[in-house]
């Protein structure tokens, strides 16, 4: 008698998504909608979000 493997069809996949924008455009809106509907559909999320630096030299 053949054992049926529980986690036979379960496949496990990196993805990357990057939102980019300037400021004002809405993308943390973006961000935490999308982080929201793929959590509530079982993916594991990792955000996080950097800045540029908006200091300027002397003129």
């Amino acid at each position: 008698m053949e054992k049926k493997n529980k986690n036979k069809h379960k496949q496990e996949h990196d993805v990357s998504i990057v939102l980019c924008g300037g400021a004002g455009q809405g993308i943390q809106t973006v961000e935490q909608l999308l982080t929201q509907a793929l959590k509530l559909s079982g993916y594991h999320v990792f955000a996080t979000k950097e800045y540029m630096s908006r200091v300027r030299g002397e003129e």
